[in-house]
């Protein structure tokens, strides 16, 4: 969760009403309470971002659990990529030569972005840090798209390939 929480009551009031509109249903002053004592521990950012997942998928008025189940998920983009970089971080101290197979399938579209996997072999200490920061978004970005396939290094040339065909 954000330290800085929900803040933007005129926001959210715009999305209840908005959801009311959506699916039939009237807010009630009791129900706008507990949707908002529900948002409230998170960032504006990520209730908004909610809001329009929910707009866009949801079939029925959500339920606070719904927006739980988002938010939380949120939390743990962080955690996947510091596991992730130190996956790297490990790889470029143990093995820098072997870049072909991850255990997270999200590493390789972040290293491809960040330069490629001889760019952060050449990185210093300092330039590795700012490469962190850079990488932590690449990975939050890229793990909200499609899942990525799990593809071993030598088997993208058939996948290609066969793609092709």
């Amino acid at each position: 969760m954000g330290a800085a929480g929900m803040k933007d009551e005129i926001l959210f009031k715009e999305y209840m009403t908005g959801l009311g509109e959506i699916h039939g249903k009237e807010i009630s002053d009791t129900i706008k309470n507990i949707y908002w004592k529900t948002l409230k521990p998170f960032p504006d950012e990520e209730c908004q971002r909610a809001f329009e997942i929910i707009i866009q998928k949801s079939r029925f008025f959500p339920k606070p659990v719904d927006f739980l189940e988002i938010l939380q998920a949120e939390e743990t983009y962080g955690d996947r990529a510091a596991i992730a970089w130190s996956e790297v971080m490990s790889r470029l101290q143990s093995d820098p030569y072997n870049s072909t197979s991850w255990n997270d399938n999200i590493i390789p579209g972040c290293i491809n972005r960040l330069g490629g996997w001889d760019h952060l072999c050449r990185s210093t200490t300092k330039e590795l840090t700012w490469i962190e920061k850079r990488f932590a978004e690449l990975h939050k970005a890229l793990s909200r798209r499609e899942p990525f396939p799990q593809i071993e290094g030598g088997k993208i040339r058939l996948l290609i390939d066969n793609t092709l065909k």
